[in-house]
């Protein structure tokens, strides 16, 4: 919320905590300063759809095709990742490989999940500064992500950039 109050149209929230579906702890406050940041003042906030090497953060099923009531698979979750989890006010960035499919053993899947980034083999300048070009993974690497709302926002004014589902349209949101 400070970061909402002091005018920060966009917030990264990158060390996200993930629980057991079983044993949700209660979320009500988060979930309120996340929606008050997002529709309130206005700001973009993105997260991490959640770290696989972390403790308790273990895989949901990407996707059932024999649940087609259910297509982005909420009954098959048993990870929860917070913030991530509240999809309507969140930009939840997951981690793909240069193929475009999940990097199952770096993100957690989960239907929260908004928009996906490569995680793996993104050529850049050696940090060595021996004028090398290396391929470079990791989670952090993602970080061009952050500008995707930043060029909406451009784009298409009056953008209801809290409302996830519209990350791919100009639709207005009223």
């Amino acid at each position: 919320m400070h970061a909402a109050n002091m005018g920060a149209s966009v917030i990264n929230i990158s060390d996200v905590t993930c629980m057991s579906v079983r044993n949700v702890l209660d979320q009500a406050d988060l979930g309120a300063a996340v929606r008050y940041a997002a529709v309130d003042k206005d700001a973009v906030i993105v997260t991490a759809a959640g770290d696989t090497s972390k403790k308790d953060c273990k895989q949901n099923p990407v996707f059932d095709p024999l649940q087609p009531n259910d297509p982005r698979d909420w009954n098959g979750v048993n990870t929860v990742v917070t913030p991530s989890w509240f999809s309507d006010y969140v930009l939840a960035v997951g981690a793909v490989d240069s193929s475009g499919a999940p990097m199952a053993n770096m993100s957690v899947a989960g239907p929260w999940v908004s928009i996906a980034a490569p995680g793996t083999d993104i050529v850049g300048l050696s940090p060595r500064d021996n004028g090398l070009v290396n391929a470079v993974e990791g989670r952090r690497i993602r970080c061009w992500y952050r500008r995707a709302p930043a060029f909406r926002r451009r784009s298409c004014p009056g953008w209801r950039h809290w409302f996830a589902p519209n990350i791919r349209s100009c639709r207005r949101i009223r």
